[in-house]
Formats: C-alpha cells, sequence, structure tokens
C-alpha cells in the first residue's frame, strides 16, 4: 500500500525511477534530467495518494485508470553536441505557467545568456501560486511579466511587456524576436504569432 522504495537518479539530459533498490543520485550540472525526473516521481506520488483518498473514501477506481504498483521508468533527451551559452533574444507570448516554469529551469543553466521578453496582460492570481514555481503571495495583483522581470541576472535579461499579443497591441509590441517562445492559453493569438 505504500510507495516506499521509489526513488530516482538523474543527470544532464535523462532519469531513471527506480521501484526498487536504492535511490541513485544527481550527476551534471544542467537542470533538466532532474525536472523529467520530478515530473515521473510526482506522478507517481500522485497515483499513490489517489489510491489512499479512494481507499478511505470506499471508491473504487474506474477500469481505464485501475490501480497499478508503481513502475520502472526513465527517459533520455538527445543531448546537444555543443551549444552557445548566449541564446539571444527569445519573445514568450505568456507569462504563465510554460513561460514560468521554463525560465525557472533556464535560470539553472550555468553560463547561459539570453534576452528575454514576456508578453502577457495578465496578474498573478492565487490560483496560480501550486504551479508557478518563481511566485509567491506577496506578488499577488502584480502584472505577471513584471512579477517574472524580477528574477533577471546579469546574464539573463527579463524586459517585462504586459499586453495582449492580439490585433490591438500587435503593432506596438512588433517586431517579434527571432525565437518565440507560445504558452498563450489564448488561441487566436497563438495564431497571431504564427503568422
Amino acid at each position: 500500500d505504500g510507495i516506499g522504495g521509489v526513488g530516482f537518479a538523474a543527470d544532464d539530459w535523462g532519469f531513471s525511477l527506480v521501484t526498487h533498490g536504492e535511490a541513485g543520485a544527481f550527476l551534471g550540472t544542467l537542470p533538466f534530467g532532474a525536472a523529467l525526473g520530478a515530473v515521473a516521481a510526482s506522478a507517481e506520488l500522485f497515483r499513490f495518494l489517489m489510491m489512499r483518498l479512494g481507499k478511505s473514501a470506499g471508491v473504487q477506481p474506474l477500469k481505464e485508470h485501475p490501480l497499478r504498483d508503481p513502475r520502472p521508468a526513465q527517459y533520455r533527451l538527445a543531448p546537444l553536441e555543443s551549444h552557445h551559452p548566449d541564446v539571444g533574444s527569445v519573445d514568450s507570448i505568456s507569462a504563465g505557467a510554460l513561460a514560468t516554469n521554463m525560465l525557472y529551469l533556464l535560470l539553472r543553466v550555468p553560463g547561459l545568456q539570453m534576452r528575454l521578453r514576456l508578453i502577457d496582460d495578465d496578474t498573478v492570481a492565487a490560483s496560480n501560486l501550486n504551479r508557478y514555481l518563481l511566485l509567491d503571495r506577496s506578488l499577488l495583483g502584480m502584472p505577471k511579466p513584471d512579477a517574472l522581470a524580477r528574477y533577471k541576472t546579469q546574464l539573463v535579461n527579463i524586459q517585462s511587456e504586459p499586453q495582449r499579443f492580439d490585433e490591438e497591441h500587435e503593432d506596438a509590441i512588433k517586431p517579434l524576436a527571432p525565437l518565440v517562445v507560445v504558452g498563450v492559453d489564448d488561441i487566436p493569438s497563438r495564431w497571431r504569432a504564427q503568422a
């Protein structure tokens, strides 16, 4: 009934989730393998908690979601053979959960340089705090791009653009950087960015 024995090992580009035996260690300096491993481990923790809640409530799982023991998992990203530490200019059309978590990881890449512009008209809400790794209650009500711009460093310059990327504001926001990350929920804004 327990989740005991589950652990993981990670390196720069991959992870291994083990269900029996010794948990491994983190080897490397890049955050990508550990981040992937954390996602896999959190899925196992969620499954375990749902089993416990269902058991205490006397609820049986649907046949589409059978109870099972933890399973080993592993995944490796294709490593970059060589990369320049200066990514250049990047526009993120969103300062939401995906952009926040991307920034969380990129800030942990040793020597990474970039100029990031966050384009979003939303403000930090209490409902964001369970999934935005860089936000806390002290930032409630602040425009999301302003809140994330507080994390700029000497190597990672973050510019706030607290506007929606829509027909009304597109001309004021353009030109976009050569590299654009699109994480916005608003479908017309996605189409506009792709165009």
